[in-house]
C-alpha cells in the first residue's frame, strides 16, 4: 500500500464513469495497492489492475474501492462506493447505503445473485445475474441477463419463492441484517432450488 500522487489521483479521475462522478473524489489520501492483488478481505482504497478477494469483500457506508481492473470476490456487501472499471464476477452482491453511495461496473458483470436495498447500482455492460432484484431503490443495466429480472421492483410474492427463509423477520420483511448475517457466514442468499 502507498499514497498516491496528485496526478496518479487526477488520471483515475478522468477514467471514472460519468454516473459516479457525483459520488467519487478520488484525491491522493485515498491509499492505493498496485495489482494484481489477491486479498482475503480488503475495506476499500484504490487498486490499481485487478483485485481477487476471496472471502467476503465488506466497502462500509462512506467508503471507497475504486478497481482500474476487474473484480472477483466471493461475496460483497456494498455499503459504501465500489467502482469496477473493468469485470465484475462474485456470488451474491447486496448494496445498502441509505441512498448515499453507488456501485458502478464499467464492464460485463456475472453474479448469482444482486440485491439492491437502499443503494443505486449502475452496470454499464451485460449483468447475467440469476437474479437481479431491487427492492427499494435504483438498479440499472444496460443489458440483463437474468433468470429472474426484477431491476425496476420485486414483488413480495417472488421474495418469498426465490430468497431463503432465513432473511426474512417475523413480519415477513426482507432485512438487511440477515443479508449481511447469510453473506457474513459464506451462505447463499438465493434458495438452490429457485424456480
Amino acid at each position: 500500500m502507498r499514497p498516491m500522487t496528485a496526478e496518479e489521483a487526477t488520471a483515475q479521475t478522468q477514467r471514472l464513469p460519468d454516473v459516479a462522478t457525483d459520488f467519487v473524489r478520488l484525491g491522493p489520501d485515498i491509499p492505493v495497492h498496485d495489482g494484481p492483488l489477491t486479498v482475503e478481505t480488503l475495506a476499500g482504497g484504490r487498486v490499481l489492475g485487478d483485485l481477487t478477494c476471496t472471502d467476503l469483500l465488506e466497502i462500509a457506508e462512506g467508503e471507497l474501492l475504486f478497481v482500474t481492473g476487474n473484480l472477483t470476490a466471493k461475496n460483497i456487501i456494498a455499503g459504501g462506493t465500489v467502482v469496477v472499471l473493468g469485470k465484475l464476477e462474485a456470488l451474491d452482491i447486496v448494496g445498502d447505503s441509505s441512498s448515499n453511495d453507488i456501485f458502478v461496473c464499467g464492464g460485463n458483470a456475472k453474479v448469482r445473485s444482486v440485491i439492491e436495498k437502499g443503494h443505486q447500482f449502475e452496470f454499464e455492460g451485460t449483468l447475467t445475474a440469476e437474479l437481479a432484484a431491487s427492492l427499494s431503490n435504483v438498479l440499472n443495466a444496460k443489458n440483463v441477463v437474468a433468470a429472474h429480472d426484477f431491476t425496476r421492483s420485486m414483488p413480495d410474492a417472488k421474495r418469498h419463492e426465490l430468497l431463503v427463509p432465513e432473511v426474512f423477520d417475523a413480519e415477513g420483511n426482507v432485512t438487511l441484517r440477515l443479508l449481511f448475517a447469510r453473506l457474513h457466514a459464506g451462505l447463499p442468499v438465493l434458495k438452490a432450488s429457485a424456480p
